[in-house]
């Protein structure tokens, strides 16, 4: 078996996992709805959304009834585009307490609708406060009709300790999109994707960065007019269907939106011969390219619990804990 067909083999094991879960929660002409589009720079978070669409698509033939940011949510306008049918809650690693806004949301969800089927998409869980955990197992068990979808064992075992549901382990939704072809050739020996935020794990990174053939950057910034120019080409699509108040014209806007922030994120990784990383997706996204890659881990273990679960067979993939570490591998690999 070739490392071709590996990678192609993990990749469609992962999505038709993803899209039998699916069809035991909603059916072909079933009304349902998924909140919670990521409308913001993290590339991770948009290919996970249109990873989530193209399941959907796959199973269902068709797209959401409903969808919303957190902040444009209505119940009102849920339950008009969506009476009927599950309440699908876009996957990713905020559930806990590092994000709260999304934990709020969550939570807020269940109150409006205790008459409905709630699933969160596959997440991280990451708690520091114990009375966030409380808050978060009260409504659970208040509501009554939630699923909890996680995509690593940690995450699971504290789902099953902490919160009375069904929870399961599925993999990250992003491969769904399927095997992806570079984008561009590689400009670079080395490409580093290195966070700068709070699941920045503490390591020494002067080592990498003083490499003269490495670039290293991290994609959470996007052209000035990218978010006008997606809004202005879904009003033009949308024309005489809805525009971008209808909920298909939301959609689109979504789409184009999350289509555009991946396509950055894909030409960022393609640019280097091997991608040095320590975001989730940049892993995922690497493998999905069939870009050999180093991993080091984030601040709370997901990358590491991702990897045990689903993608550390992939055989372009190496592990890492110190900048040393990255070298050794980089130096195995030629670069």
């Amino acid at each position: 078996m070739t490392e071709t067909t590996d990678y192609r083999r993990l990749i469609e094991d992962q999505a038709a996992r993803s899209a039998q879960a699916l069809s035991r929660f909603v059916r072909t002409g079933q009304d349902f709805a998924l909140v919670d589009f990521p409308d913001h720079y993290n590339v991770g978070d948009s290919a996970i959304w249109l990873g989530e669409i193209a399941l959907f698509k796959r199973l269902l033939g068709g797209g959401p009834s409903y969808v919303s940011t957190v902040e444009s949510y209505s119940k009102e306008a849920l339950r008009r585009a969506a009476p009927t049918g599950p309440i699908f809650i876009h996957g990713g690693g905020n559930f806990g307490d590092i994000y709260p806004k999304h934990q709020d949301f969550r939570i807020r969800l269940m109150t409006d609708f205790p008459d409905r089927d709630i699933v969160q998409l596959p997440q991280s869980i990451s708690f520091s406060a114990p009375e966030a955990v409380a808050a978060t197992a009260q409504a659970i068990a208040k509501h009554g009709r939630f699923t909890l979808l996680v995509r690593d064992q940690p995450s699971l075992n504290f789902a099953r300790e902490h919160f009375v549901c069904p929870s399961e382990l599925l993999p990250d939704m992003a491969f769904g999109i399927g095997p992806i072809e570079k984008p561009v050739s590689p400009s670079s020996a080395v490409f580093m994707l290195l966070r700068e935020d709070t699941e920045r794990a503490a390591y020494d990174r002067e080592p990498l960065l003083r490499r003269p053939d490495a670039v290293a950057a991290d994609w959470v910034t996007e052209p000035q007019r990218f978010h006008r120019l997606c809004t202005w080409r879904s009003r033009i699509a949308m024309a005489g269907k809805g525009g971008l108040a209808s909920p298909q014209g939301t959609l689109d806007l979504y789409n184009r939106l999350a289509q555009g922030r991946v396509r950055r994120g894909l030409k960022m990784l393609a640019s280097g011969r091997v991608v040095v990383t320590d975001r989730l997706h940049a892993h995922i996204l690497s493998t999905m390219m069939d870009i050999p890659h180093v991993v080091l881990d984030n601040s709370y273990g997901k990358i590491a619990g991702y990897m045990a679960a689903w993608t550390g067979v992939y055989p372009k993939v190496r592990r890492a804990k110190t900048s040393d570490d990255v070298l050794a591998h980089l130096k195995d690999w030629g670069v």
